[in-house]
C-alpha cells in the first residue's frame, strides 16, 4: 500500500495561535511521517518549520498583499493542482474550512478540519 501524502492548508499565516499551532503540529508529524507540505500564500515564515516540510506557495511576494478571502482561493486553486497530481492524500485545513472542504469533498479527497 503507497503511503499517503499530508498536505496542510494555511492560507494566511500571521501571528498568532492557530500558527504556533501550525508550527507545532506540522513539526511534529514530519518525525512520524516523510511526506508532508504546506499550502500557503505566506513564505515569510518558512524558517519555522522542519527543512524537510514542503512549502507549497507562488514564487511572487505580490500575493501577500490581497485580503484573507482572495488568500483562500489562490491557495484553493494550489490545493486543486495538488489533488490532481495526486488523489492519495490526506488533507488537514487550519484556515479556510469551508471552501477546503468542499472542494475535497467535489474530489474525493479526505480531509480532516482543525
Amino acid at each position: 500500500m503507497k503511503k499517503k501524502k499530508i498536505l496542510i492548508f494555511m492560507p494566511s499565516i500571521e501571528d498568532g495561535g492557530v500558527e504556533k499551532n501550525l508550527f507545532l503540529i506540522s513539526n511534529f508529524l514530519i518525525k512520524k511521517f516523510n511526506n508532508i507540505s504546506v499550502i500557503s500564500i505566506s513564505n515569510k515564515y518558512q524558517y519555522k518549520f522542519n527543512k524537510q516540510i514542503k512549502l507549497i506557495h507562488f514564487k511572487n511576494k505580490f500575493f501577500n498583499y490581497f485580503g484573507r478571502r482572495k488568500k483562500f482561493f489562490l491557495c484553493l486553486f494550489l490545493l486543486f493542482l495538488e489533488i490532481l497530481k495526486d488523489k492519495n492524500i490526506l488533507v488537514i485545513s487550519f484556515q479556510g474550512n469551508i471552501y477546503c472542504t468542499l472542494l475535497c469533498k467535489m474530489l474525493g479527497v479526505k480531509v480532516i478540519v482543525r
